[in-house]
């Protein structure tokens, strides 16, 4: 059974030169900061990720651990290559880090591709530098960042790593300074992104000929809508601060569940492989467990979700069958009240269960599970590392909805990696990849389309049926009235009454239904089914005329980024169905 939960990763740059007499005060700042994100996240394990240089690095790392936090340092070069750039003795204290249960170490993504036994000049290490910098503004959901305010446009460098984070430009964009804005009022989440922040810890540097930086507060920086702009917020933004507690509410909601909920049936993706190298095994594997997690809980939703909108059927339903026998056969008040009594109870229940937002948890919980099955699945193509999941959610517009702006938080620890296969394997992995994905997913969609129509058709025939009933019955009253009201059933109740009472019951009952249907989003449920069904049928179909290997991957690529956008607009159009009153469908 899965326990690990999906992390919240604070990377970290800044300056090896700091004066020692100003970090008492930085470190302080640091822990009240770190302490107040803690707060909003007591389910959620917190990662700091850190090349663990001199000054800066460190001291966020010692902080870090203070606080309860794990620390995770990627290493630009293999330890024994690392280890010339640091004197004895931090090079001693490097290495007593390791003694920490709550340290790990792991080399760049970068670092495990170079041949370090051949010559390696300064010139290579400054491209293991940059790339490591590079890994830790992919894996970074926050960037804390020890800088003195000016750019020293230099590559990898911290000024360099805050305007990337911030997608506010390079150090080489030929603009000299970067202009930091102050702002008190709270920014429109539509046109500044509030999910990318950084921790600006201003500090004076050794090398400073004089002191830069005379107020230490801690800032918050948002990128402003110009290169090289950025604007400071004294605070962390609310909006941040609520997806923080849906982070943890994710998590903290997998571990409440019960445990007949989880892993209910053999839901791994890459179960039966056995031919992967340990690093790729180990990568695809982390992605297998943060799917099966999201799928759980997003079918522990899913069940919720219906079982509400049910109760919700039934007590519409209930209502009016209430009010039918109050107007049409007994005119007692017992049924007036139970039909109040109804009405109260269904507001009451429609805004706790609003407040739980199980639709919306399904919903979250889908996004992240097939966005994680197509990663999965990408990865093991080896053409994962070009999908632009950000840019996907921007351009499908999830980003606007209030709920969903975090999940990119959830995936984005596990976006960095790129997958490169031997030519044997190579081959495999793509097989692999167009049964048990393209293949399995086309025969999964046609089944639920081939099952949503014949829903629909059954549906139409008991619609056509019960409309040519009604009309029977309006021709009998029309022709055969007094008959009708002579046939006594029971005391002053005659055939008459009976037939209307029907008359009114049967379109009720069927109006509930499509009001549920409506709910349940049934319409846009077939319409996202047979997109996804056209979209991996002709995949398939197209894949298995091609033997050429490049062409294979180019075609997954292709469906891997049109079956996410389906995924996106599904939910956008299924989204609002949670927060419209039971009767508005």
């Amino acid at each position: 059974m899965i326990t690990e939960n999906s992390k919240f990763t604070i990377g970290v740059t800044g300056h090896r030169d700091l004066l020692t007499e100003e970090l008492p005060q930085i470190k302080q700042n640091l822990i009240e900061k770190l302490q107040s994100i803690k707060d909003h996240l007591p389910n959620t394990e917190i990662r700091v990720l850190t090349g663990m240089a001199d000054g800066a690095d460190r001291l966020v790392a010692d902080v870090a651990l203070e606080c309860g936090f794990s620390v995770e340092a990627i290493l630009p070069m293999p330890i024994e290559v690392y280890k010339d750039d640091f004197d004895d003795e931090s090079f001693a204290d490097l290495q007593s880090y390791y003694d920490n249960d709550n340290f790990y170490a792991t080399e760049s993504v970068y670092s495990t591709t170079v041949n370090f036994s051949q010559s390696f000049g300064q010139s290579e290490k400054n491209q293991c530098y940059a790339e490591m910098g590079q890994e830790l503004i992919d894996r970074s959901i926050l960037l804390v960042c020890l800088w003195d305010g000016q750019n020293a446009a230099e590559e990898g460098g911290t000024s360099d790593i805050l305007l990337r984070f911030l997608d506010s430009g390079r150090f080489d964009d030929g603009i000299s300074d970067i202009n930091i804005n102050k702002i008190e009022e709270a920014l429109d989440p539509q046109v500044h992104s509030l999910a990318k922040l950084i921790l600006w810890q201003p500090v004076n540097r050794k090398k400073n000929q004089s002191l830069i930086c005379n107020n230490f507060e801690l800032k918050t920086l948002v990128a402003d809508l110009i290169h090289h702009e950025l604007l400071s917020l004294p605070e962390l933004p609310n909006q941040f601060c609520q997806q923080l507690s849906q982070l943890d509410l994710y998590n903290s909601s997998y571990n409440e569940m019960p445990d007949a909920d989880k892993n209910v049936y053999d839901n791994r993706l890459t179960a039966k492989i056995d031919w992967l190298d340990k690093p790729t095994e180990q990568h695809t594997d982390a992605m297998d467990v943060a799917f099966v997690k999201a799928d759980n809980i997003a079918m522990f939703h899913q069940k919720s979700s219906d079982k509400q909108f049910k109760l919700f059927a039934y007590m519409a339903a209930s209502m009016g069958i209430f009010f039918l026998v109050y107007a049409k056969i007994v005119a007692a008040k017992i049924f007036i009240i139970l039909y109040a009594l109804l009405f109260i109870a269904g507001l009451f229940l429609f805004k706790k269960t609003a407040a739980q937002n199980c639709f919306t948890g399904h919903l979250t919980s889908r996004i992240i599970a097939e966005s994680y099955r197509v990663r999965i699945f990408l990865a093991l193509a080896g053409v994962d590392v070009k999908l632009p999941v950000e840019k996907l959610f921007k351009l499908s517009g999830v980003k606007q909805f209030s709920g969903f702006n975090w999940i990119n938080w959830i995936l984005k620890p596990l976006n960095y990696k790129p997958v490169h296969h031997d030519a044997a394997i190579d081959k495999l992995a793509v097989d692999y990849t167009i049964e048990h994905w393209i293949g399995d997913q086309a025969d999964y969609f046609d089944k639920k389309t081939s099952m949503l129509a014949i829903q629909h058709h059954n549906l139409e025939k008991i619609k056509t049926i019960l409309l040519t009933a009604s009309f029977l019955a309006a021709i009998a009253l029309i022709f055969f009235k007094e008959s009708l009201v002579s046939m006594i059933i029971a005391g002053d109740f005659s055939t008459k009454a009976l037939l209307v009472f029907l008359m009114g019951l049967l379109p009720l009952l069927l109006g509930i239904w499509e009001i549920y249907q409506g709910k349940m989003a049934i319409k846009e449920l077939h319409w996202q089914y047979k997109n996804q069904s056209l979209l991996f049928r002709t995949a398939y179909t197209k894949i298995k005329k091609t033997t050429s290997i490049k062409r294979q991957k180019k075609i997954i690529f292709e469906l891997g980024e049109y079956s996410l956008m389906e995924i996106y607009l599904w939910s956008i159009h299924r989204y609002h169905r949670e927060h419209e009153p039971p009767s508005a469908g």
